[in-house]
């Protein structure tokens, strides 16, 4: 089975991906731009066909399946979801009922560009540690 038998400008798509360099930007940026739309498509049938699955497997209470793929045999496993807490102020619960917030959580600093922006505008030692500190990330292309 081709995953990626698409054609762009009458050359496949997996050519453009093996070489790019051999290939004109526009065509490069062009094969980028369909494998987002066909990324962004295929979201919602794989969260559909997985949550299928899960119910199916919750329903037999099992956690594994066997898949067969021609001659091919592999296994899906059913994991536990991770254990979150999506509540607002929960330090602010957790002391309000008696407890240490660090009993079940940890303070985090988090550095963030657009104070930091700010804080370089006063210039001196200032500007330079947070220059220092602070690096451009990895750069990406939008397309619309």
């Amino acid at each position: 089975m081709d995953e990626l038998s698409l054609e762009i400008a009458g050359v496949g798509i997996q050519d453009i991906i093996q070489k790019p360099d051999d290939f004109p930007e526009e065509v490069v940026a062009v094969s980028l731009d369909a494998i987002r739309r066909i990324r962004s498509k295929l979201y919602e049938p794989q969260v559909l066909l997985e949550n299928n699955l899960i119910t199916r497997m919750e329903k037999d209470n099992s956690t594994k399946l066997l898949l067969k793929d021609g001659d091919n045999e592999r296994v899906g496993t059913l994991k536990s979801g991770k254990m979150e807490c999506k509540e607002k102020d929960v330090d602010i619960v957790y002391k309000d009922a008696g407890f240490d917030p660090l009993e079940i959580g940890k303070y985090i600093f988090k550095p963030e560009w657009s104070k930091a922006k700010e804080a370089v505008k006063y210039g001196g030692n200032k500007k330079k540690i947070i220059e220092k500190l602070f690096k451009e990330g990895k750069k990406s292309i939008e397309i619309k």
